[in-house]
């Protein structure tokens, strides 16, 4: 689902952090608590951030290796 998919109301303009979790895998989490994914490589999980975030890198932020994860 994108932004124009919502009703005008109801439009969220999705942001996503990317980072990995303790079991290795890379985890595509929306921000505002809509659907994410986890996936098994970076580019994977940056590839549906973009497409989700109608390809506003912007919007797609990468957590770097080794730092906590904040939300």
């Amino acid at each position: 689902m994108s932004y124009f998919d919502l009703p005008p109301g109801q439009r969220v303009l999705q942001e996503f952090k990317i980072f990995r979790d303790p079991s290795g895998r890379w985890v595509a989490a929306e921000t505002h608590g809509l659907p994410g994914g986890i996936f098994n490589s970076r580019d994977e999980a940056i590839r549906f951030a973009l497409w989700q975030a109608d390809r506003d890198a912007t919007r797609v932020h990468v957590v770097p290796a080794g730092t906590a994860r904040r939300d």
